[in-house]
């Protein structure tokens, strides 16, 4: 699909080497990585935690196509959905209270409630 296609939006907001995609437990030292995606979507992580001896784990992993689709689609899941600009915007209040409203205020100015 050439730039700028219809498919684009969604991917968009995944930036290659930027864009956290999921949290993993590194598979040398367990400890929490980050998985990131290179430039054609596929999903990576390097481990840059070190030991109680300063020395750094290095470990690397790489994801292929079907399973970095997986976690990319997992991470759209969570993202807010755009607003749908051809429905009217919904009213934060319910109809119901603001038509007895009107009337509940008329009770207190006159002084006719129980209290």
């Amino acid at each position: 699909m050439p730039h700028g296609g219809k498919g684009r939006s969604a991917l968009s907001k995944i930036r290659p080497r930027e864009t956290v995609i999921a949290t993993v437990k590194c598979r040398s030292c367990g400890k929490s990585c980050n998985v990131l995606t290179n430039k054609n979507g596929n999903g990576y992580y390097y481990c840059g935690w070190s030991d109680e001896m300063g020395q750094p784990c290095n470990h690397h992993e790489r994801w292929g196509r079907g399973a970095s689709a997986k976690m990319r689609a997992k991470f759209m899941e969570h993202l807010p959905k755009p607003a749908n600009r051809n429905e009217p915007p919904a009213p934060d209040y319910a109809p119901s209270t603001v038509k007895d409203a009107p009337a509940a205020a008329k009770q207190e100015e006159t002084g006719l409630g129980i209290f």
